[in-house]
């Protein structure tokens, strides 16, 4: 049991790489259009994980897609 719960930890480090999302996501399009799947606050989280990894591109796309969001939900809040 501990060694499964080791590998599904070794394997979750992996996937959560950035350059590994970045490698699974390869076009711009799938890569917002899974930040779009997440709030404001996972995108945050995000943005540090690939700063912290030097991918200055993939920050720029992220703090984008926030400033939308930010502004989506601020319209909507407005309106209703």
């Amino acid at each position: 049991m501990l060694s499964e719960i080791k590998q599904l930890e070794a394997f979750n480090a992996i996937i959560t790489k950035p350059k590994n999302i970045r490698k699974h996501l390869r076009t711009d399009k799938k890569f917002v259009e899974w930040l779009r799947s997440g709030t404001v606050e996972d995108m945050q989280h995000t943005l540090v994980a690939f700063g912290d990894a030097g991918m200055n591109y993939e920050c720029n796309l992220i703090i984008k897609v926030i400033e939308l969001k930010i502004k989506y939900e601020k319209r909507n809040s407005a309106s209703n």
